[in-house]
């Protein structure tokens, strides 16, 4: 926010990305340590000056292959992955943001 804050773009770029990585992190279910090891490892990565290119923005195959598997799985059994997963869902097919 304090380098990029009158730049509305990268910030959608940004925030993007990091929901992108949280998202995968909860939806799998990643305990503390490695949540906050990647997080760590990102701060440092942008405090280098890597920007959007930072790796640890990046979901590796394996990530993704396990996000999926539990977005195909028994993910609507647990109570808080639910509800974020239908949020973002109404949000993405009401084309707009926010919940209807």
């Amino acid at each position: 926010m304090r380098n990029h804050g009158g730049d509305p773009a990268w910030l959608d770029r940004f925030f993007g990305a990091l929901e992108r990585l949280a998202a995968s992190m909860f939806i799998r279910r990643v305990y503390t340590t490695p949540r906050v090891t990647r997080y760590a490892d990102l701060l440092r990565e942008r405090n280098a000056g890597k920007g959007m290119d930072a790796t640890s923005f990046a979901l590796t195959d394996t990530e993704k292959a396990e996000t999926l598997a539990h977005l195909d799985g028994d993910i609507y059994l647990v109570t808080k992955t639910r509800k974020y997963v239908l949020l973002r869902l109404d949000e993405m097919l009401a084309g707009k943001p926010g919940v209807s």
